[in-house]
């Protein structure tokens, strides 16, 4: 988990591959609070480590949390602040929805359910968009949980802290470059 924390904060969430969100295999909001307790201050620490210098960054994080602050006192949610688990430069959202979607970037991630029985009908929905994965679990669950993601439309399945890092040969985004420049014929003789 401290190699997914320090991946939100060194790419800010600004790269093809980077962390957008979080899924856990559960369906309780109650282990989704837990979890952003124990992980908020991993992200903390990353930050901490990786402090954010751009002036048109802070400026972007600042604008985004007041402007969330003003929608919630205007649609009359300000009590809802319990599902935002926040740091300096960083947080994270409780969201009790499965829906994809992208971060806030900067170390602002949503944290959300995601059951294995239900992770088909969810990422199914993107299929074309989906790029990368980082997978955190049990050695034993591996081959069968990055099966099921690349069923979903997953292209790409690394463990969390790998998420931007590329390797020899590898396809960009899901697509191998020489495809745009080469084509193939079938011809009939």
């Amino acid at each position: 988990m401290s190699a997914l924390a320090c991946h939100i904060v060194t790419t800010e969430q600004l790269l093809c591959r980077s962390c957008q969100m979080i899924y856990l295999d559960t369906d309780s909001m109650e282990n989704i609070e837990n979890f952003c307790r124990v992980f908020l201050p991993m992200l903390q620490s990353a930050r901490n480590s990786n402090p954010i210098t751009d002036i048109g960054a802070l400026e972007e994080i600042t604008l985004k949390e007041y402007n969330a602050e003003l929608e919630a006192v205007i649609s009359g949610n300000s009590g809802q602040r319990e599902a935002l688990y926040g740091g300096r430069l960083c947080c994270l959202t409780a969201c009790e929805d499965s829906t994809l979607e992208l971060s806030d970037m900067f170390g602002r991630v949503p944290v959300k359910r995601l059951p294995r029985e239900k992770i088909m009908r969810v990422l199914r929905e993107q299929k074309g968009h989906l790029q990368t994965a980082g997978l955190i679990c049990s050695e034993e669950d591996r081959p069968a949980l990055t099966d099921l993601l690349i069923r979903s439309g997953i292209n790409r399945v690394t463990r969390a802290g790998d998420m931007s890092s590329a390797f020899a040969g590898e396809s960009h985004d899901g697509e191998y470059s020489l495809r745009r420049y080469v084509r193939m014929a079938n011809v009939q003789l």
